[in-house]
C-alpha cells in the first residue's frame, strides 16, 4: 500500500477491517471445560501431588505501600477476568467449571528484614509448589 492510493488512510481508521470483532460470551454459571482444561483436571487426578501446573511469582515493593488500593486493584482485576474466578467440580458425573462471584481479595502484609528475606523465599518456594 502507499499513501498516494488513500489506502494507508483507510488502514489506520479502521482497524476491524484487519481483525475480527471479539464477542463477549454470554454470562452463565457453569461453563463446559476446553481440551487443555480436561487435560490438567486429568493430570492433577493422575498425580494429585503435582505442583506441574503451578505459576508462582513474587514481588519485593520497596516503599510505602497503599494495601487497601492494591486490594482493591486486584479485586478488580480479578472481577473482569472469569477464569480467574473458575473453579472445578464434578456434577452429574462430568468435570464442569463454575464461576465464583466473590472477587473480594485479602492481602498478608509481611515487613521484612535481610534476616527474614531467606525465610520468605524458603515460604515462597513451598507455597508455589504446593499441588492445585
Amino acid at each position: 500500500m502507499n499513501a498516494s492510493d488513500g489506502s494507508s488512510q483507510t488502514q489506520k481508521n479502521s482497524p476491524k477491517t484487519f481483525f475480527p470483532e471479539i464477542v463477549r460470551a454470554k454470562n452463565r454459571d457453569v461453563w463446559p471445560l476446553t481440551f487443555q482444561e480436561r487435560q490438567v483436571v486429568a493430570e492433577s487426578y493422575l498425580r494429585p501431588d503435582s505442583a506441574a501446573f503451578n505459576v508462582g511469582i513474587s514481588w519485593r515493593l520497596r516503599g510505602a505501600l497503599d494495601a487497601p488500593k492494591l486490594e482493591k486493584s486486584i479485586s478488580a482485576f480479578v472481577g473482569r477476568h472469569r477464569v480467574i474466578r473458575s473453579r472445578y467440580t464434578f456434577e452429574k458425573e462430568e468435570i464442569i467449571r463454575k464461576l465464583s462471584d466473590d472477587v473480594s481479595v485479602a492481602l498478608t502484609k509481611k515487613s521484612t528484614s535481610p534476616s527474614l528475606t531467606a525465610s520468605l523465599k524458603k515460604n515462597c518456594r513451598h507455597t508455589w509448589r504446593r499441588p492445585l
